[in-house]
């Protein structure tokens, strides 16, 4: 009993695309000679790999496993490849990455990345996270850098440190320069970039925990407009040092830390499953590790003595 290539790509296409139809309209093949390869897989080793349903398809537990080690071994295949033929080429890696991440790391990871030996263009997208994430399982994306990010199998994460967010406004809205409870921040005139932002999800459940009410609040939709409402002093918000250290380094916006409840939220970097194990990938994860590490404790170190907890 063995597999052969094309069983392992055919049985990763359908999986990745979610259904026989779609998986083989991209293999340019008939629907029924897809189901037939799964079939003989299923047939020669007496397994279930996938479960039909309304919906599409889902992996059983065999059909999991499968799929991990197949991914590797067409990870190996192409590596030989490139190997074989000199491939030179310059790898690209589209990033996707919520604004306040973006303006921590954005320059960097572009810059940065390309500078390797062999160097690594990098493409960086904005977004929320929640709908970044949704990019990353559709093959939009090869990469997020964001918060409260879901492992799958395809895709894999690595958590990285917990961002501590804190509460951001004018002088003449800050109501002072020390840390401040929660409650006092619930009530002040809030403005969130969006339903979607974590720190409106952070928020709301810290009210929850603490039996409070988030009082009158706005959302926004462009980033730069949200910035600009707190620089004026039209707003107060609760969300990253680094989605406004530029504008509290030149004085425009107070920072305090929320005391009492600290609203915390994990950032990780996820990255789809068939590309994890390659070599620049992996030194791509832990070059953005270090930069998301760096870029938080030099914010801190402007506003005190504190470091955020590496996971």
């Amino acid at each position: 009993m063995h597999l052969t290539f094309r069983q392992l790509k055919y049985f990763v296409e359908v999986v990745e695309a979610g259904s026989i139809t779609r998986a083989a309209e991209r293999l340019h093949v008939t629907s029924t000679a897809l189901s037939l390869q799964v079939k003989e897989i299923e047939d020669q080793f007496s397994v279930t790999l996938l479960r039909r349903h309304s919906r599409g398809i889902e992996m059983t537990p065999q059909g999991a496993d499968l799929y991990e080690r197949a991914l590797k071994i067409l990870g190996l295949v192409d590596e030989a490849s490139q190997a074989l033929s000199g491939d030179t080429r310059i790898a690209n890696l589209r990033l996707g990455a919520p604004p306040s991440i973006a303006r921590l790391i954005g320059v960097e990871a572009t810059l940065g990345a390309a500078s390797w030996p062999g160097g690594v263009s990098v493409d960086v997208t904005e977004g929320w996270t929640v709908d970044l994430e949704a990019r990353l399982r559709s093959g939009e994306l090869d990469a997020v850098v964001g918060y409260e990010l879901s492992p799958s199998a395809a895709v894999v994460v690595t958590d990285i440190v917990d961002d501590v967010f804190v509460f951001i406004a004018e002088r003449g809205l800050a109501g002072g320069t020390g840390p401040i409870a929660l409650k006092d921040v619930l009530d002040s005139q809030l403005v969130f970039y969006g339903e979607q932002s974590v720190s409106y999800r952070g928020v709301r459940s810290a009210a929850l925990a603490a039996g409070l009410e988030l009082g009158s609040h706005r959302h926004l939709y462009s980033i730069n407009v949200w910035r600009s409402v707190l620089a004026r002093g039209l707003a107060t918000t609760i969300g990253s040092i680094a989605a406004v250290n530029d504008e509290y380094r030149r004085g425009e916006v107070i920072i305090r830390e929320i005391e009492g409840h600290p609203i915390r939220s994990r950032i990780g970097i996820a990255i789809r499953a068939d590309i994890a194990g390659q070599p620049h990938v992996v030194a791509f994860t832990d070059f953005i590790r270090r930069l998301v590490v760096d870029g938080l404790r030099h914010d801190w170190a402007g506003l005190r003595d504190m470091q955020p907890p590496e996971r």
